[in-house]
Parts: C-alpha cells; structure tokens; sequence
C-alpha cells in the first residue's frame, strides 16, 4: 500500500481516537460541574451516621470521600476517579436508616472495586476502537454488567427481607436518574457510560 495512503488512515484513526477521548472527557466534566451546583455537605447527623456505619462495615475509620446533597439529582450517585475528587451525591430527599444503608452500601461497592476506573478503561479502549460500533455497544453492555454484579455484591450480605427491600429501592428510583452524560450512574442504580459517574 502507498506510504501517504495508510498515513492517511493514520492520521484519520488518530483523530478520531482524540477527538472521542476528548469530547468524553469534556462531558464528565461538564456533566461534573452541572451535578454539584448547588450541593451542599451533608450534616444531617442521621445521615452522616448511617454513612460512618457503612464505612466501618468496609474497614475504613475514615474517608477521604465527601458526602453531599444536589438539587440537581433525583436518584443517589457517585462521582469521581480520584479519592479526594469522589463524591458520594443524595437527592435532597428523606431516606430512611434502612434504605441509607442500603444506597451506602451499593456505592461503596463500587468505590471499593474502582469501577469508576474500569468505566473509564473501558472509554479508552472505545476511543481506540471508534470505528467499531461493536465497541461501542460493548462498553455499555459491560457498563451494564458492572452494575448488576454490584447489586449482587449487595445482595449477597443481605437476609430475605433485607432483598425485598433493595429489590424495591432500586424499582423505585431506577427511572429517576439525571440526564445521561456521555449518552454512565448510577435506586442506588449507576451511570450507562460516563467514566467517572455511578448511580
């Protein structure tokens, strides 16, 4: 093939890698600052209780990560690759101590498996792959698959009664989610496709 056609291809391949890395990244952070404006730190010692209790469950005294209502959510979700820039978003709506350990309980799983990384892993093997539509829909089946095996991470240390209760949170809030941000969020339920958002 002729040196000037495949650095054509190239370059081409090359672009598209950038311009999809970019405009994802873009969105997170635009996605980022629309989702904490106007938060506020929780101190709401009810909260802020069943959120140490949690902590403790998973073997940390304390967090790094910061607990936060928004107006600008209806369902609760975590934001962030990097410890100190995680946080932990409430709707500003009443829970009760049951269901706050149950949302704690979700979003700590996936902060504790660093899916926040693995989604975004998975955009840049995307961005490589841009050409691929089979990519694409493989990032978001596997975005997919992320969330159902930390609701069974959940479900597993839960009793009878206890999976009734998730059961039900999550058909609760599982249409209440925010706008999607890159077309990732996540009940406790997370985002379809931003590398950094989880519900």
């Amino acid at each position: 093939l002729p040196i000037k056609f495949i650095q054509g291809v190239a370059l081409i391949w090359l672009a598209g890698v950038v311009g999809v890395l970019g405009w994802k990244i873009l969105s997170h952070l635009r996605f980022r600052r629309w989702l904490l404006q106007g938060a506020e730190k929780v101190t709401d010692p009810e909260v802020l209780a069943a959120w140490q209790g949690e902590l403790l469950q998973v073997g940390e005294k304390e967090s790094e990560y910061i607990l936060v209502t928004s107006p600008q959510v209806t369902t609760p979700m975590t934001i962030g690759l990097f410890s100190k820039s995680v946080r932990m978003v409430l709707p500003r709506r009443h829970y009760t101590p049951e269901e706050l350990k149950l949302i704690f309980r979700h979003e700590l799983v996936h902060i504790g498996r660093r899916d926040a990384w693995s989604k975004f892993f998975l955009v840049f093997c995307t961005a490589l792959c841009w050409f691929n539509p089979l990519m694409w829909l493989a990032m978001k089946k596997s975005s997919e698959d992320l969330e159902l095996s930390c609701d069974e991470a959940v479900v597993v240390s839960l009793n009878e009664g206890e999976r009734r209760w998730y059961a039900d949170l999550i058909l609760r809030t599982a249409g209440d989610g925010p706008p999607d941000a890159h077309g990732a969020g996540y009940g406790p339920r997370h985002g379809r496709g931003d590398a950094g958002a989880h519900r």
